[in-house]
Parts: C-alpha cells; sequence; structure tokens
C-alpha cells in the first residue's frame, strides 16, 4: 500500500475513534442515540485499523480489532430501532470489504507478521473489548459500568504509549480517559452527585 494512502487512512480511522468516543460520552442515562452514532463511528474506523495492522503484519493488533469490530456491530443490533434494516445495511458493507480485502492481499503480500504476548497490553484489551459488549446494554448501571473498564484500560494504554515511545497514542489514550470519566459522569455518576447532596440537606 502506497504510504500516503495508508497515513490518510490511518488519520482518517484515528478521527472517528475520537468522534465516536466524544459521541459516547456525551450520552446520558437511558439514552441511546449518541452511542448508536459512536458504535457506526467505531464500526467503520476498526474496519480501517484491521486492513492497516495487516497491512503492517502486526497480528496481534489486528486481531483485537476483529474483537472490536463485533462488539460495535453487537451495539449497533442491539440498540438499532430498525434491526432488519440495520443488519441489510451491515450485510451490504461487510460483504465487499471482506471480499475486496481478500483480493487486496491475495495480490499484496503483508509485512512481516509479529505476534507480541505482553501481558500488561493483553490485559487492558481484554479490558477495553469486555467494556465494547457492556456498553450497548441498555441498562444504564451496565453502561456505566463499562466506562469504568474503559478507564482503566485507557489509563495502561496511556502507560503502554508512554513506554514504548508511542507519544501520539499516549496522547489518544489520555484523551481517552478523559471522555470515559464524562461519560461515566454523564450517565450515573451525575445522579449519584445529586442523590448525595440532597441527602446533605
Amino acid at each position: 500500500m502506497n504510504q500516503d494512502i495508508f497515513h490518510i487512512l490511518e488519520i482518517v480511522a484515528t478521527l472517528l475513534t475520537v468522534v465516536g468516543a466524544i459521541f459516547m460520552s456525551l450520552n446520558k442515562k437511558e439514552e441511546t442515540n449518541k452511542l448508536y452514532i459512536a458504535f457506526i463511528l467505531f464500526g467503520i474506523s476498526n474496519l480501517i485499523f484491521f486492513i492497516l495492522f495487516i497491512e503492517k503484519g502486526v497480528l496481534a493488533v489486528a486481531i483485537q480489532m476483529i474483537f472490536f469490530t463485533v462488539t460495535s456491530l453487537n451495539g449497533i443490533l442491539r440498540i438499532s430501532k430498525n434491526k432488519q434494516r440495520d443488519i441489510k445495511v451491515i450485510l451490504w458493507i461487510l460483504i465487499p470489504y471482506i471480499i475486496s480485502s481478500n483480493i487486496y492481499f491475495y495480490f499484496n503480500k503483508p509485512g512481516e507478521v509479529t505476534f507480541g504476548f505482553v501481558p500488561i497490553e493483553a490485559f487492558a484489551s481484554l479490558l477495553a473489548i469486555t467494556g465494547s459488549f457492556v456498553l450497548s446494554a441498555k441498562d444504564k448501571f451496565k453502561r456505566s459500568f463499562a466506562f469504568i473498564l474503559f478507564l482503566i484500560a485507557d489509563i495502561l494504554l496511556a502507560y503502554i504509549g508512554y513506554n514504548h515511545q508511542m507519544y501520539p497514542f499516549m496522547v489518544q489514550s489520555i484523551f481517552f480517559i478523559g471522555t470515559s470519566f464524562l461519560g461515566y459522569y454523564n450517565t450515573i455518576g451525575k445522579e449519584y452527585i445529586e442523590r448525595l447532596k440532597e441527602k446533605k440537606r
């Protein structure tokens, strides 16, 4: 893949992830519209990142992107107000995506495959994947737990970025710490604070 195209796709996927995180953090209590949009943005960015990491030969992260895509699609369908329509749209996107990506990698050999297992990285990914599944729950208490998982995962990922001198990744993870905290506050944290204030009166 041309490096310019690679960097453009990387920027697009990153922007979609950031915007998705903002929508996710702005979700309030029983509302799910912003979460629905967030899952769509995450799903698209994960599909792009999967191609990019396969292109680089980083198999571990590519597999992680598959899990993230599944959780995004799961979130879309669980929150959807028109499941039949969304299933059709997802299939219309996934089928050409799978066919075209297979054709591309058949004719273009990816980079040297690397698969490293680092416990803290695996733990952070596990927390993020679990959080993605829990986030699609309709119950606000369960969704608030997802933000706690994201918060811990993002702290670990920020450390991982610093440890590997991946400073843009570290800054992105710090940004996600803020959106995770805001998401928890908007989902249920604000309600707890208001209850504490009422008890003190």
